[in-house]
């Protein structure tokens, strides 16, 4: 039953000129006629064109509606000329059909509704049976009625179509805000993966270069220490590595908590390890911080002390944090100098990283610059209150 009723739903404009169509052929072979006169006036053969011309059409009265209208109208007009206006209910249901048709599909309804203005003059004029103004009142009154249902559809479907084109641009719109989100969470997680995997890289290299002086000197013991180092280091970058990968692979996994400002010391043990010292001033309680700076904090504080052991001859580092009223303000100060010879190549993106993540976490990076005695990276970042709301930053 589904598949017949999209079928006749598919044909419903053929079944529609086929039913008057065989209507119309009934009144002309059973010569029906209205107030003495034939429904279908002329000879046999003018009837059965009338019938044709003025049935058949509506069969594409929606795929070419204009065509379709003008066919019948100009039917209309020629036939009440040659042989008297046709009193066929037929021909009076294919008309108000065909003009509101013509008038709710057609490109141009105004030349449409013309040319059944036209006709229907033709028409009356030739019609004995109208011959007073309620006539001509009686007859213009289901034209009018046929174009308002017409009008109504019309607009009706261009208000859908305007619809849908709206829809298509929210839709655009919104794959495009999707990509840029998708671009800018890719971009984060890139920052994140250099990060993990240059602090990572870069202690490894300085402990297995200590490594190698230590078997040198054979003093096994050291060796042994910094191999350790080595393994711990190695495996903490990949339990990083493998919390960005649940993040990439669904929304749903699991993940570990980001590292932040409660996570300092284990990050300071690690650069201590390889022979650097390096003293640690964090509040006592800790400040409560965003999720954004919190982490923030924390990378900060590891891409100044790696770029301390990569690029600088440096003994000691100082790590402040100290909260004030409104901000935690982050000092990593070294006593080193710039090396001609890096040990390890940058990859240029540590600042730039450094900086775009203080400022999305709302704060600003003060100071990436050397001092005297050394280098300073200096940055403010939010304090929350006690309703976990950011408050200002004031620089």
């Amino acid at each position: 039953m589904d598949r017949l009723r999209r079928a006749l739903i598919a044909r419903r404009d053929e079944l529609l000129a086929a039913a008057l169509f065989v209507f119309g052929l009934a009144e002309l072979v059973l010569s029906e006629t209205y107030q003495g006169r034939a429904a279908w006036p002329g000879p046999w053969w003018a009837g059965l064109a009338q019938v044709c011309l003025l049935t058949v059409p509506l069969a594409w009265r929606r795929r070419a509606p204009l065509a379709s209208s003008l066919t019948i109208m100009t039917a209309v007009a020629v036939s009440s000329l040659l042989w008297g206006a046709a009193e066929s209910t037929a021909a009076f249901l294919a008309i108000l059909v065909t003009v509101f048709s013509g008038t709710a599909y057609a490109r141009q309804p105004r030349l449409v509704v013309g040319a059944a203005v036209a006709s229907l003059a033709v028409h009356n004029l030739r019609d004995p049976s109208v011959a007073t103004v309620v006539d001509w009142f009686w007859s213009a009154g289901f034209l009018v009625v046929a174009v308002l249902l017409g009008a109504a559809v019309r607009s009706r479907q261009l208000r859908i179509v305007s619809l849908q084109k709206d829809a298509e641009i929210l839709s655009r719109e919104y794959d495009e805000r999707v990509a840029a989100a998708t671009a800018a969470e890719r971009a984060a997680i890139a920052r994140e993966l250099h990060d993990v995997v240059a602090h990572a890289v870069s202690v490894i290299v300085i402990q297995a270069q200590a490594g190698s002086r230590a078997v040198e000197d054979d003093d096994p013991t050291t060796a042994h220490g910094l191999l350790n180092t080595i393994e711990s280091t190695g495996r903490s970058a990949l339990a990083d590595l493998r919390r960005l990968l649940r993040l990439l692979s669904t929304e749903d996994a699991p993940v570990d908590p980001s590292p932040g400002l409660a996570h300092l010391d284990s990050l300071v043990d690690g650069f201590v390890a390889t022979g650097l010292e390096v003293s640690l001033s964090v509040p006592d309680p800790l400040p409560t911080l965003s999720g954004a700076a919190d982490l923030a904090v924390y990378r900060l504080v590891q891409e100044a002390l790696t770029n301390t052991l990569r690029h600088a001859d440096a003994t000691h580092v100082d790590v402040r944090a100290t909260a004030r009223s409104r901000v935690l303000d982050v000092v990593v100060e070294d006593d080193g100098h710039s090396r001609e010879t890096p040990t390890t190549d940058g990859t240029g993106r540590g600042l730039i990283g450094m900086r775009e993540r203080v400022t999305m976490a709302g704060g600003s990076l003060l100071e990436t610059q050397p001092t005297g005695h050394g280098f300073r990276v200096r940055a403010e970042l939010p304090l929350e209150d006690a309703d976990h709301t950011a408050l200002e930053v004031t620089p």
